[in-house]
């Protein structure tokens, strides 16, 4: 007899559940066998009830032997052995295998153990030695192997090596598998290298340093007042040179160009880095990840701009306190935005790098090639092709003057000066200047550029004299008004400027303004493009391939893009013949996938980039109808508003973008240092420009692209050359194998076994993120969206079992 224990049957997971009270004999019928009742069809199940001081614990288990696989009592097995291995810690109320998507067994498993809590118990580990036959072998001994077992809220455990007393990060099976890229040692990685970290063999960074009372006589206190420029030359005497490899004309130029009482020269070394974006808060460096949304895998993430179209992309920004203690993520994110308008020379205002370890981080934030730092400037190089020399810091550090040359001599070097202007006139710039530029924030705005609405005041008599004598603006023409580019409140105008000696004035040059959101400075981003071919450049200098291109995983995600995607594929495979082999087809179809991410990608990025060049000029045409008719400043004003906070939006998303591409995500051989990586793609960009190569066959120099790929196409075809190989080494190889290393028959069926649709997609779901995708630059994301095409399903599993035969 049957009495529910309560008249409403509980329903879990659409079943239901009824408690019941039956006899011994009743009972082992229904657990083991189960009973069929009058009215229904299926069969009922019945679970004996644990009693009330039990504990039910769910485990998983991998690496389980793959014997239990097999469907001819593997299972029966699995739980005869579940039995036996787990009955030290609990009773097995339930155990099993577990599959992957297609339906395969990976030595995956789980179990439901009752535990009674008593102080006799053994504690359940995370490794458990597992007893069991192995059905391949003739020897009675049981087989041992340690099996992993999981549960929530167990002991943390070190996922590597499953170990208990360390972590990941200290797992020393791990380490001694990691090689140094630094110093090719084994245990660290290159980051924290200890010879990369010694502070002896380091080169000094090109950086500003105090003058204290014992600063030699050939410094001099300030003596001559900044506007009067006709003082600004001195005898060659007074001045000590800075390149030790500088011709004697140089140098004298140089000293000839500067007041001996106000600059100090001093000896600069370059100093490599390493291209890491790295986040500033607590002065600590912080590796952050990403991809763009199509990049070229040969071009540094900064967007660096090699100078082969010679032409030198020049601009000026007055920061308001580079590194923002108060807010360290909003200067990470500011640094960010500024490195992606693929400049080659920015200089800086206002950074307060008043120490080595602080113009070290800006230097390596900026992912500079290059750069100079005093506490109030500061002058940064992107381009790996590009080099400062000459530099000269005035003696209260708001000017820095530096040579710029070009590493193939493209064109001839040119002479820059940053300035922050002081509120005491001590600063100093040379005199008869030759291809020089003039930049930086002069905290005074000139006659031809005040406004009505302007409070500044206008700059001295004699130094706009001066500027007009020898400088043209290289912004803004003279017959228009300067745009504002310091806002604070209702205040505007125009304080920073750049201006280029008149040998280097040019119909091509293109100055902008550009907008910086008010959350990171109160001045805008002034830039200049200025074109530097000379008569003896190289044309063929500029012929550089685009490399290897890539698509962006995150495209798989864009239902516009799977939507065209899907119509292009349906589109090529009506173009097919039968009669046309399946690995042409295949390869077709990934030509499609590729041109078709190419085409959506593209336009995407360049519906982007008109959109931020399409608000920067509607805000200057806004902010001309504020200058020309003051009075419409009320109603014109909410419009600019509004295009300013999109502007915002669209300079948020570069952020956001380049937080992404700071790692680097394709890894051929699974390198796992960005920094390594990094350096690697900037040294790859950076050998662009290659000299003359002597053909291995003629024995003349080549110096035009073609014959220079011949010459280099030549020599690598007779360095080496492959020898067949002996088939009975081979054999002798494989038969040393031991027995017990070779798979069993059960293994090598699966190996062999035909690729099913299934196994594709379980393949293409689970690809590790890090992993590669080959030459056609197709990731593994949109590989999965290609199989699953209905049109493509009989082409792709043709493909890979052909593949399987070979």
């Amino acid at each position: 007899m049957i009495y529910p224990s309560w008249p409403e049957v509980p329903i879990t997971l659409h079943k239901a559940f009824a408690e019941i009270t039956v006899s011994p004999s009743f009972r082992e019928k229904i657990c083991s066998h189960g009973v069929k009742l009058p009215s229904f069809d299926q069969l009922f199940i019945g679970y004996p009830s644990l009693p009330s001081d039990a504990d039910i614990l769910k485990i998983s288990f991998a690496n389980l032997p793959r014997q239990y696989g097999r469907g001819n009592g593997g299972l029966l097995e699995l739980q005869a052995d579940m039995h036996e291995n787990l009955s030290a810690f609990g009773k097995v109320l339930n155990c099993g295998t577990m599959c992957g998507l297609a339906g395969v067994y990976s030595g995956r498993g789980y179990a439901v153990l009752e535990l009674h809590q008593s102080e006799s118990s053994p504690k359940l580990p995370h490794v458990i030695p597992w007893n069991y036959t192995d059905i391949c072998s003739t020897d009675p001994k049981p087989n041992s192997v340690e099996v992993y077992a999981t549960w929530k809220s167990m002991d943390p455990y070190c996922r590597y090596c499953h170990g208990n007393d360390h972590a990941l990060l200290n797992c020393p099976k791990k380490l001694s598998k990691v090689t140094c890229y630094n110093c090719h040692g084994q245990g660290h990685k290159s980051k924290s290298c200890p010879r990369r970290n010694e502070g002896g063999g380091k080169k000094t960074r090109k950086s500003y340093e105090s003058v204290s009372e014992e600063t030699p006589s050939k410094v001099l206190s300030p003596s001559v007042p900044l506007n009067d420029p006709a003082t600004l030359s001195v005898p060659p005497s007074s001045i000590e040179t800075v390149d030790p490899t500088a011709s004697t004309t140089s140098s004298t130029q140089r000293s000839n160009a500067f007041q001996e009482d106000d600059f100090v020269r001093e000896p600069i070394d370059k100093q490599p880095t390493d291209t890491v974006d790295i986040d500033m808060a607590d002065d600590t460096f912080e590796t952050r990840t990403a991809c763009p949304l199509h990049e070229r895998a040969n071009i540094p993430a900064h967007n660096s701009n090699p100078i082969t179209s010679s032409s030198l992309k020049i601009a000026t920004m007055n920061c308001r306190g580079l590194r923002k203690s108060n807010d360290p993520s909003s200067s990470s994110q500011f640094i960010r935005y500024l490195r992606t308008h693929s400049l080659d020379i920015l200089a800086l205002q206002e950074t307060h790098a008043d120490t080595p370890q602080l113009q070290d981080l800006f230097h390596k934030q900026f992912q500079a090639s290059d750069s100079l730092w005093s506490p109030h400037c500061g002058l940064v190089c992107f381009s790996p092709v590009l080099s400062f020399s000459n530099t000269v810091f005035s003696v209260c550090g708001r000017i820095i003057t530096t040579t710029i040359s070009h590493q193939s001599n493209i064109f001839d070097p040119v002479s820059v000066s940053v300035i922050y202007a002081p509120a005491s006139r001590n600063a100093r710039l040379p005199s008869n200047p030759s291809r020089h530029i003039l930049l930086g924030d002069f905290n005074y705005s000139y006659a031809s550029h005040l406004s009505p609405r302007s409070r500044r005041p206008q700059a001295p008599d004699h130094w706009l004299s001066h500027i007009h004598s020898y400088y043209v603006d290289g912004v803004t023409p003279s017959d228009q008004a300067a745009l504002p580019t310091f806002h604070r409140g209702t205040q505007q105008s125009c304080i920073d400027y750049i201006f280029i000696s008149r040998d280097l004035v040019s119909t091509q040059s293109l100055g902008r303004v550009h907008y910086i959101q008010p959350t990171w400075t109160d001045h805008f981003m002034v830039s200049l493009r200025i074109p530097l071919l000379t008569s003896a450049s190289n044309n063929d200098t500029s012929a550089i391939g685009k490399g290897l291109w890539r698509a962006h995983p995150r495209l798989a995600a864009d239902p516009a893009f799977c939507k065209l995607l899907t119509t292009s594929i349906s589109r090529t495979i009506a173009t097919f013949d039968d009669t046309v082999p399946v690995e042409l087809r295949w390869d077709a179809l990934k030509s499609t996938v590729k041109q078709t991410a190419q085409s959506f990608s593209r336009k995407s990025a360049f519906t982007l980039a008109k959109a931020e060049t399409l608000l920067q000029k509607k805000r200057h045409g806004l902010l001309k109808k504020i200058e020309h008719d003051p009075e419409c400043a009320n109603v014109i004003s909410p419009q600019l508003k509004i295009v300013e906070a999109q502007l915002t939006d669209i300079q948020q998303y570069h952020v956001e973008t380049l937080a992404l591409r700071a790692g680097i995500r394709w890894r051929e051989l699974g390198e796992l240092s960005p920094g390594y990586l990094k350096r690697t793609v900037a040294t790859r960009s950076a050998r662009q420009l290659i000299p003359p190569l002597l053909h291995p066959t003629h024995l003349t120099l080549s110096s035009t692209r073609d014959e220079m790929l011949d010459a280099a196409s030549t020599f690598y075809k007779n360095l080496y050359s492959p020898q067949p190989v002996e088939q009975g080494a081979i054999d002798d190889l494989i038969g040393a194998i031991p027995e017990h290393l070779r798979l069993s028959e059960v293994d090598r069926s699966i190996l062999v076994s035909p690729i099913t649709y299934h196994d594709l997609l379980e393949g293409a779901s689970r690809a590790p993120i890090r992993s590669s995708p080959g030459m056609d630059g197709l990731p593994y994301e949109l590989l999965s969206l290609l199989i699953q095409h209905p049109k493509c399903r009989s082409i792709a599993l043709a493909v890979f079992n052909n593949a399987l035969k070979c």
